[in-house]
């Protein structure tokens, strides 16, 4: 068998097209002769190669092919801020969400508890904020309403012609000093109760309680002694036949229960007058209650809102890898949004070929598509050690190219000054460099034989690696050496 083996390798090896011969197998141990009546070989031609001079190549290297990832202009990865498990789902693969949509919820009943619990102490802090204002504001109401009823019913069920310039007590008495007075004063209170009439119409917690307080104290005072005088009338009052004493003595009870009101609410009013300053210098005790009261419920909104995963922008849902019941861990991404109508091309290149192209220079990419350089970044990428170039696409790739796709990427250095081949160091492309276990070689072609040139190479920049040692620029080397070794029979195309 072994024989059969070497027959077949040196056939391949040699490109024998015709092998004319006898074989015989003779013995049971399977010996195997054979005889070749006749044997025609025909060897192949020489390889064909391409040579140029390395300044050629290096005046010729103006363009640069790099691989580049179709992404989109504006998409957004959305990760989890909580554990839990999945609770809701409110979106699909392939959805078009609008910025803010809710996609998913993780369970989250404690952390609404929360917020209920956060909003009711915040709502108590703005009561408490209010009651000492809004017990202020009641105490005056009901002094102008005390001030109403004696002014208005007690006294005015007694006086003939109120509205008129000489009103006129209707009870007649001995007392002619206090019905004097009595007629005197009645203008003064009816002034005293038309203002605060009109003040119980706009008083609130943000009139100046404590002005007003000063204010209707006097007049509460001045009230009560003028219904002393009404009531000193008319316990001195003559009965008439169309005034008996049974009719007296009403009016006086009813002028008594007046000033009775009146007093308790001087009293009031004197109480509330006392306890305002104590109540202003509580107000920023209140203020700072309110605050924290906000603070806690804003923050439990805000570790509630960490349950809800929501699309930060507009866009497509290409990736949406969570479904009801899922558990999901902290920091897991389970969605991608993007806009899939507005694509670019991202590529990286090296720090030495960031020279030879700027931003609005022409790109070609696979499919015979044109873009521009958009964006170059000024620094290198801490991770790939390379730089990041931009590249925008016209509105016919977004019909061909698809998100996430790569794509080759011609940047065409034509705008840029031609290299010039330097003596020490110069540029092959990577084709034509063959890399042996102990030397890097080039091949050139001498009397139809390769010959090896040991060579020291340098940097890689794109398609070419800079050569350090062993060539000049007007060495003439193979373009490509693959498959190839030292020695072999080539044909110059």
């Amino acid at each position: 068998m072994s024989y059969f083996n070497s027959l077949k390798t040196f056939v391949v090896t040699y490109k024998w097209y015709v092998i004319p011969a006898t074989l015989a197998i003779v013995g049971l141990g399977g010996y195997v002769l054979s005889s070749s009546d006749e044997t025609v070989a025909t060897e192949a031609g020489p390889r064909e190669v391409t040579v140029a001079r390395i300044a050629d190549l290096m005046s010729g290297g103006n363009s640069l092919s790099v691989v580049a990832e179709i992404k989109s202009v504006n998409e957004a990865e959305i990760s989890t801020e909580i554990g839990g498990r999945i609770t809701r789902v409110r979106a699909s693969l392939g959805d078009v969400v609008g910025a803010g949509q809710v996609l998913a919820e993780i369970e989250n009943s404690s952390q609404r508890a929360v917020v209920l619990q956060a909003e009711g102490s915040l709502d108590a802090a703005k009561a408490s904020r209010g009651s000492t204002q809004g017990s202020s504001v009641s105490t005056l109401l009901t002094a102008y309403a005390a001030v109403n009823s004696a002014i208005e019913d007690a006294v005015g069920q007694m006086v003939a012609e109120p509205e008129s310039s000489q009103p006129r007590f209707t009870v007649s008495s001995r007392d002619t000093a206090a019905l004097s007075e009595i007629e005197s004063m009645r203008s003064r209170m009816r002034a005293i109760m038309k203002r605060q009439e009109a003040q119980a119409l706009t008083v609130s917690s943000k009139t100046d309680l404590a002005g007003e307080l000063e204010l209707v104290e006097p007049e509460l005072r001045e009230v009560r002694v003028y219904l002393d005088i009404v009531i000193r009338a008319l316990n001195a009052g003559v009965a008439r036949d169309d005034m008996p004493i049974a009719t007296i003595s009403v009016y006086i009870a009813d002028v008594t229960a007046a000033r009775t009101s009146v007093t308790a609410s001087l009293s009031s009013v004197s109480a509330a007058r006392n306890a305002l300053p104590n109540a202003d210098s509580g107000v920023s005790s209140s203020e700072a209650a309110i605050k924290q009261a906000e603070g806690a419920y804003n923050a439990a909104l805000a570790s509630l809102e960490k349950t809800i995963i929501r699309s930060p922008i507009s866009g497509t849902l290409n990736n949406f890898t969570i479904k009801l019941g899922d558990f999901v861990s902290p920091t897991q991404q389970v969605a991608v949004v993007s806009n899939n109508g507005a694509l670019e091309a991202i590529a990286y290149v090296s720090e030495e070929d960031k020279s030879r192209i700027a931003v609005g220079q022409k790109v070609t990419l696979e499919g015979d598509l044109t873009g521009t350089i958009t964006r170059i970044a000024p620094a290198l990428d801490p991770v790939t050690r390379r730089i990041e170039v931009r590249i925008g696409l016209p509105a016919a790739a977004m019909k061909v190219l698809t998100n996430g796709q790569s794509v080759r990427v011609e940047l065409s250095k034509s705008g840029a000054e031609p290299v010039k081949p330097t003596t020490g160091i110069i540029s092959i492309p990577i084709t034509a460099l063959k890399m042996e276990a102990n030397r890097n070689i080039v091949f050139s072609v001498f009397e139809g034989k390769l010959a090896a040139h040991e060579i020291t190479i340098g940097k890689l920049s794109g398609e070419y690696v800079q050569v350090t040692q062993g060539l000049t620029a007007d060495t003439e080397i193979v373009v490509d050496a693959r498959g190839l070794k030292e020695g072999d029979e080539v044909a110059v195309k």
